[in-house]
């Protein structure tokens, strides 16, 4: 079991085995680079169990043997100059159900899920920052917007923390939750769960934020 880089570099790892042999673990010497598509190799012919030495079906084919191949990208860290995200955080309201009338009205042009809607309860003063270096931090004005700067691109993290927000009402509690996004270079990206785009895009960017009541 190992990974490997797209140049074919391998990464340097210790392999730990669970005390029961149920599983094992990759621990990487080293901080694996940001915004690469990392590469895992599992040979199942290399691999026996403990109790009767039957080889693994690492590929799930029901045969023992076999290899397993699986890719997975790391977050960006690098900042980009001009790489600009932005958006708001609202609550969903008691509902908890995304862009339903309990919680969004149609804004001056008339029509539902456009940059220009008006939101019942957009929480103000949440914490957002961007995971791994944590090293920008904004936090969302009265209409709950916010904005951030020469942001990493690619694949990135971003927390979002209403335990920080200065408008909740009684009884409702806003959690923290990470969302991930792909940021693409050099325009102005709107952020939203599991992706972000390009502002003025329809539905304008908005993160709904569940309150527990």
């Amino acid at each position: 079991m190992f990974c490997q880089l797209p140049d074919g570099t391998k990464l340097d790892a210790t392999i730990a085995l669970a005390q029961d042999g149920s599983y094992a673990l990759l621990f990487f010497t080293d901080p694996m680079p940001g915004g690469s598509t990392i590469t895992l190799h599992l040979a199942g012919a290399s691999i026996r169990a403990a109790a009767d030495g039957t080889l693994l079906d690492a590929d799930g084919d029901g045969n023992a043997g076999g290899s397993l191949t699986s890719q997975f990208t790391t977050v960006s860290l690098s900042s980009v100059p001009g790489n600009e995200l932005v958006g708001r955080v609202v609550d969903p309201e008691a509902d908890l159900l995304p862009m339903t009338f309990d919680h969004i009205r149609r804004g001056p042009d008339g029509l539902i899920h456009t940059p220009d809607d008006v939101f019942v309860n957009p929480i103000a003063h949440v914490k957002l920052y961007i995971l791994d270096p944590q090293n920008k931090v904004v936090y969302t004005d009265a209409r709950g917007f916010f904005e951030f700067d020469d942001v990493p691109m690619g694949t990135v993290k971003l927390a979002v923390d209403g335990r920080t927000a200065t408008n909740a009402p009684a009884g409702v509690f806003w959690p923290e939750m990470v969302l991930d996004l792909e940021i693409s270079p050099g325009i102005t990206n709107t952020a939203a769960p599991r992706r972000a785009r390009r502002r003025g895009g329809g539905g304008g960017g908005w993160i709904e934020l569940p309150g527990q009541r």
